[in-house]
């Protein structure tokens, strides 16, 4: 167990368009994992505007957080709930 990460796993709720996503206290890595059988198309941001990365439909994405990044951005092509954010 690592007593300075986060450790946390969250699953918030991404409106269609653009999500400003806010990492905990503490974060150094995030895997952003969809559900089975996702059809909604997620893109990964720096900030609203960005070309982006498109993120696979269904497969985890895991990206390392630099302390100075304060927040990043998730583009929806539709609302999703099941969507989920594990801390690290």
């Amino acid at each position: 167990a690592n007593t300075a990460a986060p450790a946390r796993i969250e699953t918030p709720s991404l409106s269609s368009g653009a999500n400003t996503i806010t990492p905990p206290t503490g974060a150094t890595a995030c895997t952003i994992l969809p559900p089975a059988g996702n059809t909604t198309t997620l893109t990964l941001k720096g900030v609203t505007g960005d070309t982006g990365v498109v993120l696979h439909l269904t497969d985890p994405t895991s990206f390392g957080i630099n302390s100075a990044a304060s927040t990043f951005v998730i583009t929806a092509s539709a609302a999703i709930t099941t969507v989920r954010f594990i801390w690290t």
